[in-house]
């Protein structure tokens, strides 16, 4: 049986994909389109991999690279994170979840070999920041991180996801229908949300 927050991800996911897809008589669509486009580094015409998708669905940020991203500013995103957030799981070779609060790590099948015990702290103050364990730890295939940015300040422009750790700087998928930030992770550090 499916729990609610479960397929309210699903659904999630599949309503931004059908957003995408549907043409729009809003004209500023193609815009934002395009410039989710330049944001992923994906092309008008490339289709997701098996390594971006989990049953059959993009995994949030999937489609961002490392290596495409300018350097980073240093610009926290404005957030209110009003009490510190944790949880931890054994996820295996099936793949699973991490809620933190509203916030999600999604581990598609394959990524992990064997059973590893994952856990992540997201502590209370201005910005999104998440410590993530095993520290190092890398994936067989890209795993998914996914903020919700509903009590944040305004998005002005594109957002990444910064290694506290190093010179890291992912592009995330800003969704601004569901107020969520998304990026993919091939490894484990230190995150906090740039613009």
């Amino acid at each position: 049986m499916m729990t609610r927050r479960r397929l309210t991800l699903l659904a999630s996911l599949a309503g931004f994909g059908a957003l995408a897809a549907c043409a729009s008589s809003d004209a500023t669509a193609p815009a934002r389109a395009t410039a989710a486009r330049a944001t992923t580094g994906a092309s008008a015409n490339s289709a997701p991999t098996g390594d971006q998708l989990h049953d059959g669905h993009l995994i949030p940020g999937a489609l961002g690279s490392a290596g495409d991203a300018p350097a980073a500013t240093g610009n926290r995103l404005a957030c209110n994170v009003p009490s510190t957030l944790t949880d931890s799981a054994v996820i295996g070779a099936s793949g699973g979840e991490i809620d933190f609060g509203p916030h999600r790590l999604i581990i598609p099948p394959g990524a992990l070999a064997h059973d590893t015990l994952i856990s992540g702290t997201i502590p209370a103050g201005p910005s999104i920041t998440i410590e993530l364990q095993p520290h190092g730890l890398h994936f067989n295939k890209p795993a998914g991180l996914q903020f919700d940015v509903s009590g944040c300040g305004e998005i002005e422009g594109a957002i990444y996801l910064d290694g506290l750790d190093g010179p890291e700087h992912i592009p995330a998928v800003f969704s601004e229908w569901w107020h969520t930030v998304a990026a993919p992770l091939d490894h484990f550090s230190g995150y906090a949300l740039d613009m």
